[in-house]
């Protein structure tokens, strides 16, 4: 509760909290934090897939393990540093690691593809044209 103004407080009206013992102003108190939008992420898939433990992608990336486990339980947004990081372990982009929509697709469609390898096909007309001779 505000501390109620009265004549020897003076300009000083409103701005200290009785409890706390701190000065504010009271805008700065009644502000609301803006809601943020889920960020989904597949990292425990990826480290399942992978056989990395919680242990050993934190240490990839330089973090507690723990803030690893808060990530993949959505406790903890990671920074874009950490997000990038997260996503060169498993060579991927960061769009297939975390979204704002739920992920149900696989990464593997993000996966890079082998160029494919044909073998030569032999020139059957020039066979035909050097027996011909």
């Amino acid at each position: 509760m505000l501390y109620k103004p009265n004549a020897k407080l003076g300009l000083l009206n409103g701005l200290l909290d009785r409890r706390r013992g701190r000065w504010y102003r009271e805008s700065v108190a009644r502000t609301r934090k803006k809601k943020q939008r889920p960020i989904y992420n597949r990292l425990r898939v990826l480290r399942a897939e992978t056989n990395l433990s919680r242990a050993d992608l934190a240490a990839k990336v330089g973090v507690n393990p723990q803030t690893i486990g808060a990530i993949e339980r959505g406790d903890h947004y990671p920074s874009l540093d950490l997000a990038m990081s997260l996503s060169e372990v498993f060579a991927l982009p960061v769009e297939a690691v975390f979204n704002r929509e739920p992920l149900t697709y696989s990464p593997a469609a993000y996966a890079p593809q082998q160029p494919t390898t044909t073998a030569p096909t032999v020139n059957d007309s020039s066979d035909k044209k050097a027996g011909a001779t």
